[in-house]
């Protein structure tokens, strides 16, 4: 998936590994900047022994409330990537000023 983030980044992915071990699976989340002709790569998440992968997409910008404690998060900014497993959780991830941050949306 393909996710242009922040304009002045240049070209940026999201990009969800999978790998399968039998019945289950392991998932490794990336955000890959190309910084000239160099790429960076950013560990954003990962899971273990997970029994239906996720699929990313491209957060939109908005308020999202975490889903236990009910702090409100606002993100004003396009370059967010959600998390999602299907019919259960969802996280939403922004990286800014060289940290991941995530906020559980919905479980």
């Amino acid at each position: 998936m393909r996710g242009i983030f922040n304009p002045p980044l240049g070209d940026t992915y999201a990009v969800l590994l999978i790998r399968s071990a039998g019945s289950r699976s392991d998932t490794l989340l990336l955000l890959l900047v190309r910084d000239g002709e160099e790429w960076n790569a950013t560990r954003m998440y990962e899971e273990q022994s997970v029994a239906y992968p996720p699929v990313i997409v491209r957060g939109r910008p908005g308020a999202y409330r975490d889903f236990y404690d009910q702090e409100q998060v606002s993100l004003t900014i396009a370059h967010s990537v959600v998390y999602w497993h299907m019919e259960s959780s969802a996280l939403a991830f922004v990286h800014a000023d060289g940290e991941v941050r995530r906020v559980l949306v919905s479980d």
